[in-house]
């Protein structure tokens, strides 16, 4: 064996363009010639170092081919021109999936608190923080001063259901003409309703409903809280719509 045939063999592959088909073509007849020798019998001890330069130069030719077939025209092409792989892009800010803080619902609930509505001069409303309210428990009072009979009444009090705001119960000054209070969870928000019975009138006066609720976190903020009184007297109908920010005396 030459000592300078795995320099000629590497030179040569190095040197050497030839298309791929015929190479691989070539590498298999080689291949195929080598199986051929070594299924015949070995008859004297001077074939093995052939067979091993056979086998050696085919190494060393399938390397060149390797090297040749990755050369810059012929590596594997990256992602589709257009399309945006990265994990970069989808962990933008900006990306579709991610969305924006003015897309998020205030106070996590799925509206917002509506803007006050008093128009009607002849109801008043108001929405109070009982001051008896602590840490873990607070009471919503509404008042009502209607100063004509009520056909019709609906009253709402609505109170975001963060920090952990469970029912616990609700009352009025007058059970006869609201009843029982109708409790449920709706879009972010603890709802308790009262309603005037169907063909009752509720006279003239004041009155006084509240809400109770249990709640964690401390003193509990009322900002996104409210009310609305749905009512029709014999001026026609009324809504009023009010919050706890800010208490009338």
């Amino acid at each position: 064996m030459r000592d300078d045939l795995p320099d000629r063999l590497r030179v040569t592959a190095e040197e050497y363009r030839p298309d791929t088909e015929r190479m691989w073509s070539r590498v298999t007849d080689g291949m195929r010639e080598g199986e051929r020798v070594a299924a015949r019998p070995v008859r004297s001890g001077w074939r093995v170092p052939h067979l091993a330069l056979a086998t050696g130069a085919a190494v060393v030719l399938v390397g060149g081919i390797v090297l040749v077939g990755y050369g810059p025209d012929m590596r594997p092409s990256g992602p589709p021109a257009g399309g945006d792989t990265s994990s970069s892009a989808a962990a933008s800010p900006s990306g579709s999936d991610s969305p924006s803080e003015s897309d998020e619902p205030t106070q996590g609930v799925d509206h917002p608190k509506p803007d006050p509505v008093d128009d009607v001069d002849w109801i008043w409303t108001d929405g109070l923080v009982d001051p008896d309210s602590n840490d873990y428990w607070s009471q919503s009072n509404l008042t009502l001063k209607n100063d004509e009979p009520l056909t019709s009444l609906t009253i709402q009090l609505w109170v975001v259901l963060g920090d952990d705001v469970e029912h616990h119960d609700d009352w009025t000054t007058n059970d006869e003409a609201f009843g029982e209070a109708e409790v449920s969870e709706q879009d972010g928000y603890l709802l308790v309703e009262w309603t005037l019975p169907e063909g009752q009138t509720l006279e003239a006066g004041e009155y006084t409903l509240a809400g109770q609720y249990y709640h964690s976190g401390g003193a509990r903020d009322a900002d996104g809280d409210y009310y609305v009184f749905d009512a029709e007297g014999t001026s026609g109908p009324a809504e009023v719509i009010g919050d706890f920010a800010e208490q009338e005396d």
